[in-house]
């Protein structure tokens, strides 16, 4: 009769195995973790081709006039624009009236879940003289007068929002749809370049830079550095209005 033995794994082997697997996930979980904010990166990248295509057909049909301000009445802003060319049921007169809860396409998936802000974008509202200084605003502008629309930044995401601070104040429960989307734009040299207190924009929404969308409906992925020189943002447009 012939008797077979198992040798049994002895504790060193055990915790040798342990060690492997413990090393490994160290090696695999944030290469799945890259991989889903790279995911999240593209689709917010995919939202701002969008409003980019949906701007470019709100500037055909008014005369090349597109939003950049919105802080008064009647200005249009960037969201209800560009909206009723993603959505059909909304329209420039009859807002669908949801606050922007059912509009992906205003939402970057990389926002924390608890944040309550339903656009999560900003435009570019700034008006420079040539020396770079801050002269105010622009509300509607005509595309045709920026020399260099493929290098001007329209549109990027909108900074953080501890505590829902600034939610509270924008979601008042008499709020409608075009109060809302009017805040939702840099009107004052700091939102870009500013300190943290101030800023409007988060230019390290994707790690080491943010998606941006430039003024000939394009948009790109850029590093923080260049998202905060105000130069990118100036439209070489040094008229008063």
């Amino acid at each position: 009769m012939c008797w077979h033995t198992h040798r049994a794994f002895t504790l060193i082997e055990i915790l040798i195995v342990i060690a492997i697997i413990a090393v490994l996930l160290g090696i695999l979980l944030p290469a799945l973790a890259g991989g889903r904010e790279a995911a999240r990166k593209v689709g917010c990248l995919s939202n701002q081709r969008q409003i980019g295509m949906a701007l470019m057909f709100y500037a055909d049909a008014f005369d090349e006039w597109i939003p950049r301000n919105a802080v008064r009445v009647p200005d249009v802003s960037w969201a209800m624009a560009t909206r009723p060319f993603l959505d059909d049921r909304a329209t420039w007169e009859e807002p669908v009236g949801d606050w922007f809860r059912e509009a992906p396409y205003f939402h970057d998936p990389s926002r924390a879940p608890d944040d309550l802000h339903q656009l999560h974008y900003v435009n570019n509202g700034l008006r420079f003289d040539k020396a770079g200084r801050f002269r105010g605003v622009r509300n509607i502008w005509r595309l045709d007068r920026g020399p260099f629309p493929s290098t001007t930044m329209y549109l990027t995401a909108y900074a953080e929002d501890p505590n829902n601070t600034y939610y509270r104040r924008i979601y008042t429960p008499d709020a409608t749809d075009f109060d809302i989307s009017q805040t939702y734009d840099l009107f004052r040299r700091p939102h870009v370049d500013g300190n943290e207190n101030v800023i409007r924009q988060l230019p390290t929404r994707h790690g080491t830079g943010a998606n941006v969308l430039y003024l000939d409906g394009h948009a790109a992925s850029r590093l923080a550095s260049e998202l905060l020189k105000i130069e990118n943002w100036m439209d070489h447009d040094y008229s008063d209005r």
